[in-house]
């Protein structure tokens, strides 16, 4: 297993930074991120981003998409579902990851907001997929719907840099 994923592991079971740490991701797999971010949501390596900030200000972010599943990872960004085990549930999950991390709707609040003309290089471990089930019978949620016995956590290891612009 990658660096990345080990450190998913280690960071979403510590109880003190991670409401997922009651998961028990020894069953956990691995899924190559490249494949996802490059050809299936077809995202060039480097693109720009604009729009406005919270304030209304105008926003011109170039981002650069790197995909390391060695890196050394800061934090994570997760999307959860409960189902009954169709496999579209997990794809729509990872694509989920995906997109929060290419519009950069996820963050992490150690680093700096960039600038107007900064760069922000968002370097991507691999996909941890971990799926549950339910004990006999025993739906995820509520018993109103039984055959509800799977529950799907899909995790992306990030590490965000801010390249000062101009």
């Amino acid at each position: 297993m990658s660096r990345s994923f080990d450190f998913v592991k280690a960071r979403a079971g510590d109880p003190s930074v991670s409401g997922l740490a009651d998961r028990d991701f020894s069953h956990a797999s691995e899924v190559d991120a490249a494949p996802i971010f490059y050809a299936v949501l077809n995202l060039p390596r480097q693109y720009d981003l604009t729009g406005r900030d919270i304030n209304g200000d105008k926003v011109l972010f170039h981002v650069e998409l790197v995909v390391d599943p060695d890196a050394d990872c800061e934090f994570y960004t997760h999307e959860s579902s409960t189902h009954d085990g169709t496999l579209v549930f997990i794809h729509e999950l990872i694509n989920q990851c995906a997109k929060k991390v290419a519009s950069l709707g996820t963050w992490d609040k150690r680093v700096d907001q960039p600038k107007y003309g900064d760069t922000v290089r968002v370097t991507t471990g691999n996909f941890l997929v971990l799926n549950e089930y339910a004990d006999s019978g025993k739906a995820f949620g509520d018993n109103i719907k039984p055959w509800m016995c799977m529950r799907t956590t899909v995790c992306l290891p990030l590490k965000t840099e801010i390249i000062k612009g101009e």
